[in-house]
């Protein structure tokens, strides 16, 4: 979250709305640190979306994104727009029967009204020799160079979109 904050400040954009960081804590108690803050911003105005990157976990090249609540929102369209244009493939969530889309953070601005998603790094299976698959980890951040077609830029390029 550090390393995006610093990329979008270096990059000099001007985005058409504010980005504001945010660490929460106390998930796996029941959401408490996104659900206060949810209730209680200490920004004025509207939160107009939420980007939970808590697991977008940069280990290899991006080149496949899930992305959990991608059509409950019109933030997915977005979402596909700018991908798109950095060259990744948007995966929707593999494994919805987890619920995984309720029980995080992003959670407590959706029942605030707040249109929200999920990021993680998606994958493809790998084929072995014999045939079988497995989850393959040779998935997901291009360079890491500070680019409009950066996926890294994600939330600037977002907060660019005309609402």
């Amino acid at each position: 979250m550090i390393e995006i904050a610093r990329a979008i400040h270096e990059s000099n954009a001007k985005p058409k709305r504010s980005i504001l960081f945010l660490a929460v804590t106390a998930e796996e108690k029941g959401l408490l640190g996104s659900e206060y803050f949810a209730s209680h911003p200490t920004v004025k105005g509207t939160i107009v979306a939420d980007l939970n990157m808590d697991m977008y976990l940069p280990l290899f090249p991006l080149k496949y994104l899930e992305v959990q609540g991608l059509g409950e929102s019109t933030l997915g369209e977005d979402v596909i727009a700018v991908a798109k244009d950095a060259g990744v493939i948007v995966q929707a969530d593999k494994q919805p029967d987890h619920v995984r889309f309720i029980r995080s953070d992003q959670y407590s601005f959706i029942k605030k009204g707040v249109p929200s998603l999920a990021f993680k790094f998606g994958w493809l299976p790998e084929r072995r020799r014999n045939g079988s698959s497995t989850i393959g980890t040779r998935s997901a951040i291009t360079e890491s160079k500070t680019t409009s077609r950066n996926p890294w830029m994600l939330p600037l390029q977002l907060s660019s979109i005309q609402s």
